[in-house]
C-alpha cells in the first residue's frame, strides 16, 4: 500500500495480553527509550507487571495502531491514554513502532487516536501531553495535530505541556 502520511488508513484496537511481547520490544527500542521520561531499558519482569496492571486499570487505555489490508496488517504505533478520575481529561502518550519511524506518520496516528477517544468517551473535554523539548518530532506532531502549547519547560528536565481542547 503506497500512501502519503496524511492518507494512510489506521485501524485502532485495544491492546490485549497477546500484545505483551511486542510492546516489550517496541518500548525498549532505543528511539523510544531516548524520549521517555525514564530512558533506561525496561526489564522483562517489570514490563510484564506494568502491562498486566495496565490492562486491568479502568483509567488507562492502550491502543495498538495498525495499517494494511487483512492479509498484510502491520503495526504502526501505540497510544496510551491515562484518564483523570472525572474522565473529562486524559493524558496521551504516543510512539511509533521502529519500522514506522521517520515516515511522517505520527500526526496521522495522533489524529486517529484523538478521534477514537472522543468517539468512545464523548464527555471528554481535553487531552494533555507532556513532551521532552529535545523530542522535536513529537513537538511537531502535537502541533500539527492541533494541540496547543500550555506551558514551556521550567528547566532542562521538565516537559513541554500541550493540550487539545474539544471545546465541549
Amino acid at each position: 500500500m503506497t500512501s502519503s502520511p496524511s492518507s494512510v488508513k489506521i485501524a485502532l484496537r485495544r491492546a490485549t495480553k497477546n500484545d505483551c511481547d511486542a510492546l516489550f520490544v517496541w518500548r525498549n527500542h532505543p528511539s523510544v527509550r531516548q524520549f521517555s521520561s525514564n530512558s533506561q531499558p525496561i526489564q522483562w519482569e517489570a514490563h510484564c507487571e506494568w502491562f498486566e496492571k495496565t490492562l486491568l486499570n479502568k483509567h488507562r487505555i492502550v491502543l495498538i495502531a495498525e495499517t494494511g489490508e487483512a492479509d498484510a496488517v502491520k503495526p504502526l504505533g501505540v497510544l496510551r491514554y491515562d484518564f483523570a478520575v472525572s474522565v473529562v481529561e486524559a493524558v496521551v502518550s504516543i510512539y511509533l513502532v521502529p519500522e514506522s519511524m521517520g515516515k511522517g506518520l505520527g500526526t496521522a496516528l495522533l489524529n486517529a487516536g484523538t478521534q477514537w477517544v472522543k468517539e468512545e468517551f464523548p464527555f471528554l473535554q481535553r487531552i494533555r501531553a507532556d513532551v521532552l523539548p529535545e523530542n522535536q518530532a513529537s513537538v511537531k506532531t502535537f502541533e500539527r495535530a492541533g494541540f496547543h502549547l500550555i506551558a514551556e519547560p521550567r528547566d532542562a528536565k521538565d516537559f513541554i505541556h500541550y493540550e487539545f481542547d474539544f471545546g465541549t
